[in-house]
C-alpha cells in the first residue's frame, strides 16, 4: 500500500498511477482524505489516497527477463492484439478518470455527489447520486448537458473520443425524452392543422435526435435542423406536405 497526496482525489490517483507506472484496473484505492480549500489558505487539506497494487502484477514484475516473452519474437498478428488491447486499457484507464475529474468539477460547485458509472465499448453513462439533483440538471437540462460536454471532452483529449458519453441524475434523461416526444408530437399537430412551420428552441445534438426519430414516419410533415451550434435548432415543416386528412 502507498500514499499520494495532492490537490485533488483525481490529481492524487493520477501521481499514484504515474509514480507506479500501473494502470487504473491493477490497483485498489482507498480515499483517505477529501481535500479542503479553507479560507484564505487557512483550513487548507490536500486529497489522500492509498494505492495497493495487484499482487499478481507484482509477481509478474519479480520474473526474471528470460521468462518474459520478448517483443522482437512476437508475431505481427501478436503484436497487432497487444497494441489492440492496450488501446482498449487505455479508453477504460480514461473512463475512470473522467469519473473522478467529474466529482472534482461538482464538488467545486459545492455539490455533495457520488458517481456511478457503466462502461461499454461505445459508451460510457455516469450516474450522478445527490440530494441536489436540481442544481446539476439546471433549466431544461443545461447544467446537465454542459457537464456532459466537459466529460466528453475530456475523453477526447485522453484519446477515448469514440466513446459516447451520457450524464444522468435522478433518471432526468428518461423524462426529458418523454417530455420531447410530446412536444414532438403537439409541435406537429400544430404545423399540419395550421398548415405552417415551426421552429423549435435550440438544444443539443442527442435531444434534435429524439425529436427527429419521433416524427421520422410521420408522412404529414419533414424536420430538420438549422443554424450553428450551440443553437442550433429542430424545424417541424408542414409546408411542403400536402394535406391527409
Amino acid at each position: 500500500m502507498t500514499r499520494f497526496s495532492d490537490k485533488t482525489i483525481a490529481a492524487a490517483i493520477a501521481t499514484g498511477l504515474e509514480t507506479l507506472g500501473v494502470s487504473r484496473e491493477n490497483v485498489q484505492i482507498a480515499v483517505i482524505q477529501k481535500h479542503k480549500r479553507g479560507f484564505l489558505g487557512i483550513g487548507r487539506k490536500l486529497a489522500i489516497v492509498d494505492l495497493t497494487v495487484n499482487p499478481q502484477l507484482l509477481e509478474q514484475k519479480k520474473k526474471p527477463a528470460k521468462d518474459r516473452v520478448k517483443l522482437s519474437k512476437e508475431t505481427p498478428q501478436l503484436k497487432q492484439d497487444m497494441l489492440k488491447q492496450a488501446k482498449k486499457q487505455q479508453v477504460r484507464d480514461a473512463v475512470i478518470a473522467a469519473q473522478y475529474y467529474l466529482i472534482d468539477i461538482i464538488e467545486k460547485m459545492g455539490v455533495a455527489v457520488t458517481v456511478q458509472v457503466d462502461y461499454t465499448n461505445k459508451e460510457a453513462k455516469y450516474v450522478l447520486i445527490t440530494t441536489q439533483e436540481g442544481r446539476l440538471i439546471g433549466k431544461r437540462g443545461r447544467t446537465l448537458n454542459a457537464l456532459q460536454v466537459l466529460v466528453q471532452n475530456y475523453l477526447e483529449k485522453k484519446g477515448a473520443a469514440r466513446v459516447r458519453v451520457v450524464l444522468d441524475v435522478g433518471n432526468y434523461r428518461k423524462r426529458r425524452r418523454q417530455t420531447l416526444e410530446r412536444l414532438a408530437e403537439n409541435v406537429a399537430l400544430e404545423a399540419i392543422v395550421e398548415h405552417k412551420k415551426i421552429a423549435l428552441d435550440a438544444m443539443p445534438a442527442f435531444e434534435r435526435k429524439i425529436v427527429h426519430t419521433k416524427l421520422a414516419h410521420n408522412e404529414k410533415i419533414v424536420t430538420y435542423s438549422r443554424g450553428k451550434e450551440p443553437q442550433r435548432y429542430v424545424v417541424v415543416d408542414a409546408e411542403n406536405k400536402q394535406r391527409k386528412f
